[in-house]
C-alpha cells in the first residue's frame, strides 16, 4: 500500500457484542511517525465498540497508548539492572466500557490464550498484539481487506507462505488464515522480524506491518 490513506469498518455480527473498526491512515511519509501510535475508542449504547487509530469525535476515549505501555526489545535488561526512565504522566487507564467490551467478548475470549502464548513465545507485549488486532480486524476471525489481507492480523498470503502457512490436502491458505490459532502464530513471527529489522524503532516495524517493510525502506 505504497503512499497510502486508507480506512476499513467491518461489523461483526452472530456474537454477543459487536466491534465496528475504524482505522484512519496517515501518508506514508509520516507512518513512521504515528503507526498504531494510539488506539481511541467508545461503546455506543447497542453495546457495540469502536476503535480508531485517532480521536475521530469527542466519544472516543484513549484506549491504548503505544509510547508509554510497552517496550518491545529483543533483549530486555536482566532483573537486577533498574532502568530510569525519563518521568512521563501515566496514560489513562482504558474506559470502563471497552474493558467490560473485552471481558465479555466471545470473539476476544475465544483467542485470549492464543495471544498470550504468542506474546510469551515471541517476547511482544501482550497489550501491544490486543491493539493491534483491535486495529487491524476488529477481533473478527473472517475479516478480508479490499487488498486481499486474512483474518485476524490481516495477512497477505505472499506474507504468511514465507511463515509456513500454504495450501494444501488440509485446505486452500484462505481458509487457513481465518483459522485465529494459524493467523496469530504466522502474523506475530511476521511482526518479531519486523522489530528486529528495526532495532529500537518499534514504530517503523508497525509501519511496515501494515505498508510492507518495503514500503518503510524506500521511504527513508
Amino acid at each position: 500500500m505504497a503512499g497510502w490513506r486508507f480506512s476499513r469498518s467491518w461489523q461483526l455480527r452472530g456474537v454477543a457484542r459487536g466491534v465496528r473498526l475504524g482505522v484512519a491512515g496517515l501518508a506514508l511519509g509520516a507512518a513512521a511517525q504515528s503507526a498504531l501510535a494510539d488506539v481511541w475508542a467508545f461503546v455506543d449504547p447497542q453495546g457495540v465498540a469502536h476503535f480508531a487509530s485517532e480521536q475521530i469525535d469527542a466519544r472516543y476515549e484513549l484506549f491504548f497508548r503505544q509510547a508509554e505501555t510497552f517496550d518491545t526489545r529483543l533483549d530486555p535488561p536482566p532483573p537486577e539492572r533498574v532502568v530510569t526512565a525519563p518521568a512521563v504522566p501515566d496514560p489513562p487507564p482504558p474506559p470502563s466500557r471497552l474493558l467490560a467490551f473485552f471481558d465479555s467478548s466471545p470473539s476476544y475470549k475465544s483467542v485470549r490464550q492464543i495471544l498470550q502464548d504468542a506474546s510469551s513465545d515471541h517476547n511482544i507485549d501482550y497489550e501491544l498484539l490486543q491493539a493491534l488486532i483491535a486495529t487491524e480486524s476488529g477481533f473478527n476471525t473472517s475479516a478480508v481487506s479490499p487488498k486481499g489481507a486474512i483474518g485476524l492480523m490481516q495477512l497477505m498470503p505472499d506474507t504468511a507462505r514465507r511463515y509456513g502457512v500454504d495450501s494444501d490436502r488440509h485446505g486452500p491458505l484462505e481458509r487457513k488464515l481465518t483459522d485465529p490459532r494459524i493467523n496469530i502464530r504466522a502474523g506475530v513471527r511476521y511482526l518479531r522480524d519486523l522489530i528486529n529489522m528495526f532495532p529500537g524503532e518499534l514504530e517503523l516495524a508497525l509501519a511496515a506491518y501494515n505498508a510492507g517493510e518495503g514500503a518503510v525502506m524506500r521511504a527513508g
